[in-house]
């Protein structure tokens, strides 16, 4: 796992599972991550299409 103190206002934006973001994608669960992003499997609550 990535260290929790490199979420900051300047830094990586914190993300949980089971979050919604944009008021549309919902996050099942992080794929990976590495030095300069981090990837998430999310559904669209719309279309229930996952991304």
């Amino acid at each position: 796992e990535e260290p929790v103190d490199e979420y900051a206002p300047t830094g990586f934006h914190q993300t949980m599972i089971g979050d919604v973001l944009g008021s549309r994608y919902r996050v099942l669960r992080k794929l990976g991550w590495g030095v300069y992003s981090t990837v998430w499997l999310v559904q669209n609550d719309r279309s229930a299409q996952v991304l």
